[in-house]
């Protein structure tokens, strides 16, 4: 497929289900891919998208299966929703710095996927971005991330350590379900708020300390983290749910800093 140097725009829907296209450049002069523009093109394997562009529209290459080689041009702002799901090739992705928004479902079931590199200039990872992202071990966050959506990172069983940017404020419900090879994980000391089971059944995780700026855990946050040993609750705890740790059966030690203590280990024992 060759792009015109006139081309500003690719319209939703041009190209999908083109099963023959096995190769695409996007030149400099196109700005936005509309949505489904690429969807379901079976054979397509390379794709570059020139600097040109601003915007990548939602389900735009979603169901290429065979792709497997990927680069997002150095201006892209925004990463629609489903945009790269169920990209099956894919085994690396590298979200440049100019990209703020990686929403909803951009890239889940993308079940090659090993390495994600998120930009610097990202904010918000969209609701179940990356979810059974079955071979992700590899995944390293832009600085300024501030908001992790509901199970972003759901059923990433590959997954043996997150460390989290300071600029982290919110982790969503259920974001890490299931990531049962996490062992260790860094909660960074702005953050402040964790949602409801969004690190239950990490089943290979030790340590948690929680930091004083957090004012509320959700619910079953981390139930069946069978692994767990040792907790630490900081002071700035407002709201808790209950059985924050149900199931946490060898569960030895807990110092807990904030003046309210409920249904909390509930089951641990």
């Amino acid at each position: 497929l060759v792009i015109g140097n006139e081309v500003e725009t690719i319209g939703e829907k041009s190209f999908q289900c083109c099963n023959g296209l096995t190769s695409i450049v996007v030149p400099n002069n196109v700005v936005s891919i509309g949505g489904w523009a690429f969807e379901s093109c079976k054979g397509l394997i390379r794709i570059e998208i020139g600097d040109g562009v601003i915007e990548i529209g939602e389900f735009c290459f979603s169901f290429c299966e065979r792709l497997s080689n990927l680069k997002i041009g150095d201006n892209v702002k925004h990463i629609g929703r489903n945009a790269f799901d169920y990209c099956k090739g894919l085994s690396s992705v590298i979200i440049p710095n100019s990209v703020t928004t990686i929403d909803e479902r951009a890239y889940n079931h993308c079940t090659s996927l090993s390495s994600v590199v998120i930009g610097d200039g990202v904010v918000d990872i969209g609701t179940e971005a990356f979810i059974g992202c079955d071979n992700l071990s590899t995944l390293i966050f832009g600085n300024h991330v501030q908001n992790i959506g509901d199970f972003a990172f759901c059923k990433c069983i590959s997954l043996h350590s997150v460390v989290l940017p300071n600029n982290v404020l919110a982790i969503g419900n259920g974001a890490f379900y299931g990531c049962k090879e996490i062992a260790a994980i860094d909660l960074p000391n702005n953050l402040l708020k964790i949602g409801w089971e969004a690190f239950e059944g990490c089943e290979k995780l030790q340590n948690i300390e929680i930091p004083n700026s957090v004012d509320s855990i959700g619910g079953h946050c981390f139930k069946d983290c069978s692994s767990l040993m040792s907790v630490t609750i900081g002071k700035g705890i407002q709201y808790i749910n209950g059985n924050v740790f149900e199931g946490c059966g060898n569960l030895v030690s807990a110092t807990i800093l904030c003046p309210i203590v409920g249904s909390w280990f509930r089951y641990s024992s």
